[in-house]
């Protein structure tokens, strides 16, 4: 079998030559890793996914007469590393057999906090799609520890393998930083492209609707955290439409405690779930990475559509009470821009300590977003009703 090694561009594949093999491994910008080269973590990423001479990669791949067969149909493996991010190093696996071929994600994990992460992620990750049947999150395969290194040192790299979402692209919202009206979608095979105003509209639905249809209104586990910033979400835009994808899942639990929901309205976990995302849902990092930029208000209607999809889709499953969707309209409709205000400040308060940076950029223009939302839910809320 052949292994070809790459890195991921806008401008197409970069092959990665022997000279390149032999610089340190970046582990992130203006920092490299204390001992192994690039060579050594492409190398460690090929161990992984030929365990068992191939059978890892062999038994997902469908269009496979025989996905047991003799190890040798498989032709070539193309390696590419994709991106970093603040906890992972992602990469994209292409298997080449003699009668299909088949892409995949490696996510690795290097620091302490990234292996746990992962673990937990991977755990997650199984445990929702065993729960639920979206197929809006990946689907993990296998995962392992790989030891790589040189010279008498080792380094172990947890390594985990999933289904890759093929065609489907990160994206951020761009331009002014405080009321950013467009998305530049990170197509890494024809460019940077911005998105249409419809488009854009039709992300924000999708991407509101998949986190509701993961939240669970009874124990009020929900998919936190997420960030575009880290770019959760990816999205495909093709001749059949808008199609969106949550890729992380690092965490799901409940944002508001047992007692505190035993002495609250019913409704109000649930209304905590969509005041949260309404917040969340506008921030984004300047080119994923940089400082905080803050989404236009016309992003709001779709936002709430997303969401009350997502709660009839659940009710039309009987994953909640057939009420619930209901109440929450009347609740929205007759709540005042006073009472929205108060809540929404409360709301951020817990970002003051766990992502100081964030609260900031909440805290300058959570006046002006309780005014827009409240608008925008009388404006949406009169043919809901």
């Amino acid at each position: 079998m052949r292994t070809s090694y790459f890195f991921s561009s806008s401008e197409g594949d970069v092959p990665v030559s022997e000279e390149m093999m032999q610089r340190p491994f970046v582990l992130r910008p203006l920092e490299n890793h204390p001992f192994l080269s690039l060579g050594d973590f492409f190398y460690a990423t090929r161990n992984f996914l030929w365990q068992g001479d191939g059978k890892l990669l062999l038994y997902p791949m469908k269009g496979l007469k025989d996905p047991h067969g003799p190890m040798d149909k498989i032709q070539q493996l193309i390696i590419r590393y994709e991106k970093y991010g603040a906890l992972y190093q992602i990469l994209s696996a292409e298997a080449v057999a003699e009668e299909s071929k088949r892409k995949y994600a490696v996510i690795a994990a290097l620091s302490p906090e990234a292996k746990e992460t992962l673990e937990r992620e991977c755990n997650l990750l199984d445990r929702l799609n065993n729960r639920y049947v979206y197929a809006l999150i990946p689907q993990i395969y296998f995962k392992d520890k790989v030891v790589s290194g040189s010279s008498g040192k080792t380094e172990t790299i947890d390594m985990a393998l999933s289904n890759w979402f093929e065609g489907y692209h990160e994206w951020h919202f761009s331009g002014d930083k405080n009321n950013a009206e467009t998305i530049s979608i990170w197509n890494m095979e024809r460019g940077y492209q911005s998105a249409a105003r419809d488009v854009i509209r039709e992300i924000i639905r999708q991407a509101s609707k998949a986190l509701t249809l993961y939240y669970d209104p009874i124990s009020n586990h929900q998919v936190y955290p997420w960030h575009h910033g880290a770019g959760d979400f990816v999205v495909k835009v093709d001749e059949e439409g808008v199609d969106v994808r949550l890729i992380s899942v690092r965490g799901y639990d409940a944002m508001i405690s047992p007692l505190k929901r035993r002495m609250t309205d019913p409704l109000e976990p649930i209304l905590y779930f969509f005041l949260n995302m309404t917040i969340r849902m506008r921030i984004d990092k300047s080119e994923g990475m940089g400082g905080p930029v803050w989404a236009g208000a016309f992003i709001l209607p779709a936002l709430l559509r997303g969401f009350l999809e997502g709660l009839q889709q659940k009710e039309e499953e009987g994953k909640i009470d057939n009420r619930i969707r209901k109440k929450v309209l009347l609740y929205l409709r007759d709540i005042s821009r006073k009472t929205l205000h108060e809540k929404l400040v409360r709301q951020i308060e817990m970002y003051r300590r766990i992502d100081p940076i964030d609260f900031s950029c909440m805290h300058e223009h959570i006046e002006a977003h309780a005014d827009e939302l409240y608008h925008a839910l009388i404006e949406s809320l009169v043919s809901e009703i």
